[in-house]
């Protein structure tokens, strides 16, 4: 949990960090948010710049994410995998 200083309340942290690889290169996506403020999925790709994609509900971020998923592997990419 950490405190910002225009905040009175606690932002925490919900997130989860996912990796895919290909050859050399790593791929990953963070989702992030809660029912109050939305939902995030961003995307950091080598060489390309981050990408973000919002929802209003964890359904919809799921969909998505399985969505991803599925194209991520259908390019190449291996996994989602934890990475040291």
């Amino acid at each position: 949990m950490r405190w910002t200083p225009r905040r009175t309340r606690p932002i925490l942290d919900r997130s989860m960090f996912y990796f895919f690889q290909r050859g050399a290169e790593f791929l990953q996506c963070e989702i992030r948010g809660d029912d109050a403020a939305g939902y995030e999925i961003v995307i950091t790709e080598p060489k390309r710049p981050e990408r973000r994609e919002s929802f209003s509900s964890s359904q919809e971020a799921y969909d998505r994410w399985v969505k991803l998923q599925e194209n991520l592997v259908s390019a190449g990419w291996w996994g989602p995998h934890g990475r040291d």
